[in-house]
């Protein structure tokens, strides 16, 4: 007789898809609507479902590459190409994560370099813990060829950088 273990469980989009038309589970899982099943001939019942569930968590992938207990700039390096001097200045937004398990303060935010702006952004003085905001950063070269800056976001915790690029051209 088949064992069955219903898993109180909503399938994450994060699964990839393979052709055993299973979204990507391990085959003696079923997917049922909003709950996942372990279909198996051999179910040992000293497996909790909860050991089943930790043990299908450990394969599926975080939704970034972000460090546990991190905060941290979406780009190390923002580019904003070719842009002509006097021309319509180019837009990059560049977001804040918060991805400790502790809210951060947010002080200064701040760009250095010719040419180089925030326009907007939709951070405030405080990061909620898995929360992220986001800045809106203009480049308009004053001159031509290459220009370089810094943005600097200052919070409680750490300050963070990123490097700023454009080539003014006419």
């Amino acid at each position: 007789m088949k064992g069955l273990l219903a898993i109180g469980l909503l399938v994450a989009a994060s699964c990839g898809d393979d052709d055993s038309g299973n979204d990507g589970l391990p085959e003696d899982l079923v997917v049922d609507s909003d709950r996942i099943f372990l279909d198996s001939d051999d179910v040992d019942s000293d497996v909790s479902s909860d050991d089943i569930l930790d043990d299908f968590m450990d394969d599926v992938p975080p939704p970034f590459d972000a460090p546990s207990g991190a905060i941290f700039l979406s780009e190390s390096v923002v580019d904003f190409g070719v842009v002509p001097v006097g021309g319509m200045p180019a837009l990059r937004i560049v977001d804040v994560f918060n991805n400790s398990p502790t809210d951060v303060l947010v002080g200064q935010i701040d760009v250095v370099g010719p040419g180089f702006r925030i326009d907007e952004t939709s951070c405030g003085t405080l990061l909620l813990s898995g929360s992220s905001c986001g800045l809106l950063l203009t480049a308009a070269p004053e001159t031509l060829g290459e220009q370089i800056g810094d943005l600097l976001v200052r919070t409680e915790v750490v300050t963070l950088f990123a490097s700023l690029r454009v080539i003014g051209i006419r």
